[in-house]
């Protein structure tokens, strides 16, 4: 006969790590990011800012899907997906994340020999839903906000599961067409309002959290990238990456980031990656080495793909006017446009720029200069019929339009 049952060990992880209801993003924000040292908060034109710093979607002109994928072992995955889409009341997106762990098992003691027996199988997990909206306030200036809605949990187990909701928000402040600093505030609802809430009647609270970053474009083709995330249950931890792009489709990325252990000692972590971008779409891998567990250490892959029916410039500033030397402008209707904005579009002006390319000139840097993002270089491409990005001759004539 079976006298009780035992949950396996794997029980007393599940109340230990319920305190961490919104984890799934702890793991990352695409594999971009982790690459980057798991740096974030000071890039922009980011369609990855859907998990990390929503103000970071200032500059992504096009809807935009972005995924990614990871496996931590062969009984650990963990999975992204979202969507971002630009309209000209602002950006507006959705993402959903989930982490999971298979092959535990309860089991129970027999009553006669006292042996471990196992009853059933089960899964631990943990699920994100999210909806939030980025807009700019001036030409240095955007914000964004995400609500949260998270569950945890082995829900075969009663009372090891629970649900809650919270939100985040950002801010990102352009200096210079070189320079980002962005800040991302975290579990922004205290108290009970945005806990976690187990089927059992305990209550954990999330802490909040802030990360500040700043992103630095040393030259068009290498980023730098630092954040400090300061978090009320542990010290600061900083984290360092860097960007080089040998050319306008390919990056190459190296990142080191501090993991607090206790109150007074740390160690790094690394990581490292590329990234491919060709046209409307883009794959990212990154590999995660872990220094105290080799076990921890893992792969991530993140797929973008653009959707160019869907396009919104960013708002128009005012800005200072060309030198006498420069590009020639002027401005004339924007013809009607295809796809599920066109109706907003209608009727609107875009500022239409005439570009010569001079000696030392490249795609990304053009459209850093005018466009406010290198990232931003396969639109010039596409409204220019340029079939390689990383061919321009000089003198050659080019449109810009923004």
């Amino acid at each position: 006969m079976k006298r009780y049952l035992v949950p396996g060990i794997c029980a007393i992880i599940l109340l230990a790590g319920s305190s961490l209801a919104a984890g799934v993003l702890d793991i990352g924000y695409g594999a971009r990011s982790i690459s980057l040292g798991r740096t974030y908060a000071g890039q922009k034109a980011d369609p990855y800012g859907i998990f990390g710093n929503p103000a970071g979607l200032k500059g992504v002109v096009t809807g935009e899907i972005v995924s990614m994928y990871g496996q931590m072992d062969s009984d650990v995955k963990y999975t992204m997906l979202g969507y971002v889409m630009p309209t000209k009341y602002g950006k507006f997106f959705a993402g959903y994340g989930n982490d999971q762990m298979g092959g535990f098992s309860a089991t129970t003691l027999d009553a006669i020999s006292g042996r471990p027996a196992v009853v059933s199988d089960f899964d631990y997990r943990s699920d994100l839903f999210m909806l939030g909206y980025e807009n700019s306030l001036n030409k240095a200036l955007s914000y964004g906000f995400r609500l949260k809605y998270f569950s945890k949990g082995a829900g075969s187990l009663a009372g090891y599961y629970g649900s809650g909701i919270n939100a985040d928000a950002g801010l990102l402040v352009e200096a210079n067409e070189r320079l980002a600093l962005g800040i991302t505030a975290k579990n922004m609802i205290p108290g009970q309002a945005g806990a976690l809430k187990l089927s059992n009647g305990q209550i954990e609270d999330e802490a909040f959290g802030a990360d500040i970053g700043l992103g630095f474009l040393a030259h068009p083709k290498l980023g730098l990238y630092a954040d400090v995330s300061l978090n009320k249950s542990i010290p600061a931890e900083a984290k360092l990456g860097i960007e080089w792009r040998p050319l306008d489709v390919l990056a190459v990325r190296l990142g080191a980031e501090q993991r607090a252990l206790g109150a007074s000692s740390s160690y790094v972590n690394g990581s490292a990656g590329i990234g491919l971008k060709v046209g409307s779409f883009g794959i990212d891998y990154a590999y995660y080495h872990d220094t105290m567990l080799s076990t921890s250490s893992r792969h991530f892959v993140s797929i973008s793909l653009k959707t160019p029916g869907v396009y919104a410039s960013e708002p128009g500033y005012e800005t200072k006017s060309p030198p006498a030397d420069g590009p020639s402008m002027k401005k004339k209707p924007l013809a009607e446009p295809k796809g599920v904005l066109a109706d907003e579009a209608i009727g609107e002006e875009t500022e239409v720029i005439e570009y010569k390319v001079v000696r030392g000139d490249c795609l990304s840097k053009i459209a850093e200069r005018f466009l406010g993002s290198f990232r931003l270089y396969p639109k010039i491409a596409n409204d220019n019929n340029i079939k390689d990005p990383d061919l321009i001759f000089i003198d050659q004539k080019l449109i810009i339009k923004r």
